[in-house]
């Protein structure tokens, strides 16, 4: 996925997007979350993802800092770490 494409994605993302950005195949991710781990291929980024209304889903700011994004200013400090 391009910049331009991640920067489009609502804050809920489907699995079947984080799987395509993270590099992994749909079968493997959907076998990841059902397990309970964090999306991602071995030694590689991850993303946690959780079942919302039936759907297993992840959270942009999550996607992007498994991406590497969160230094490039497409996410916000957690609140916790907000000064």
């Amino acid at each position: 996925m391009t910049e331009d494409e991640l920067r489009k994605l609502p804050i809920r993302i489907g699995i079947k997007i984080v799987a395509a950005a993270l590099g992994v195949g749909i079968n493997e991710a959907y076998r990841q979350a059902a397990a309970g781990v964090p999306i991602g291929v071995d030694g590689g980024a991850t993303c946690p993802v959780r079942k919302r209304g039936g759907a297993w889903v992840a959270y942009r700011p999550e996607l992007f800092r498994a991406l590497g994004l969160a230094d490039a200013g497409m996410t916000r400090a957690p609140e916790a770490e907000a000064s």
